[in-house]
């Protein structure tokens, strides 16, 4: 009840309920599986293409990490991440989806010459981004992979980048310096100030899934999604719309001369067998 109190803010009571030993009891025993499944090799990696609406090719990938658990089957990343960002295991496990995924992204390369540039969207936790030593291991896992900077594409949120502005500014600018892409996750559920927007050295926006999901529906996530591509116009930063399901949703992003869309219109998030056949079949 302490706990619960406590992560609510001050000033809150909270009364002990029996159900609260049982959700703690829940929470150790994932996190020791948690730390066992980093040993046992029990987490994978499923992509979703990113699609230009200027040529319909796939220009990128994104990497979404999974939990293939003995007992409950595959767990869903907002299970885990944030026992992971708590436990401090997100370290060693952000940098095994970076490493694992741009691997995977030049064998493709190799593979499929006419994706030579296909390109690697990678989240990155708040709490990687605070490591001091990450810039370095990103560059030795660039090395590493033989991948080359531009196919590299980190994703930040935009309220992780507003919670220290400063300190975000100069590890992106760290980062930036690789010649990595960095891209803003979530954008339009944070609070972003334009003079920071102007000064972090991004190259493109993800409009969050909630506006485009509702984009058909509601007159006020039309007017923000558009207005999220028009900012990106403005600061010559390109847009990509996350969440399109609709044929109708496409065809307002299309008029709203978004860049790029990203959902389960194009396809779901796939296992790599999957994704290597996508690949295969798509020209572009």
């Amino acid at each position: 009840a302490m706990y619960e109190a406590k992560k609510q803010g001050r000033g809150k009571a909270v009364f002990f309920q029996p159900g609260m030993h049982v959700q703690v009891l829940n929470i150790m025993r994932m996190e020791s599986d948690l730390r066992k499944a980093f040993e046992r090799e029990e987490f994978c990696l499923f992509y979703q293409p990113i699609i230009s609406l200027e040529n319909r090719h796939t220009v990128s990938l994104e990497a979404l990490l999974r939990w293939r658990h003995p007992e409950k089957g595959l767990i869903p990343p907002d299970r885990f991440i944030p026992l992971a960002e708590d436990t401090g295991l997100i370290r060693e496990l952000g940098l095994w989806v970076l490493e694992t995924s741009c691997r995977q992204l030049r064998e493709w390369q190799n593979l499929f010459p006419h994706h030579e540039q296909l390109g690697m969207n990678v989240n990155v936790s708040p709490v990687q981004l605070k490591q001091p030593r990450l810039v370095r291991e990103v560059q030795d896992i660039i090395d590493r992979t033989g991948l080359s900077p531009q196919s590299c594409r980190m994703e930040i949120t935009e309220s992780a980048m507003m919670n220290d502005p400063d300190l975000m500014l100069n590890v992106l600018r760290d980062l930036k310096g690789l010649e990595v892409q960095l891209y803003v996750d979530d954008f339009g559920t944070g609070y972003s100030s334009l003079s920071y927007l102007q000064k972090f050295p991004i190259d493109a926006l993800k409009i969050d899934k909630s506006f485009i999901q509702s984009i058909d529906a509601s007159d006020k996530s039309m007017q923000i999604a558009q207005a999220i591509i028009a900012l990106g116009n403005a600061f010559d930063l390109r847009v990509v719309a996350e969440g399109v399901e609709t044929n109708t949703q496409l065809d307002i992003l299309q008029a709203s001369h978004c860049h790029h869309v990203q959902g389960y219109y194009f396809s779901r998030p796939t296992d790599t067998e999957t994704t290597e056949n996508y690949l295969s079949i798509v020209v572009h």
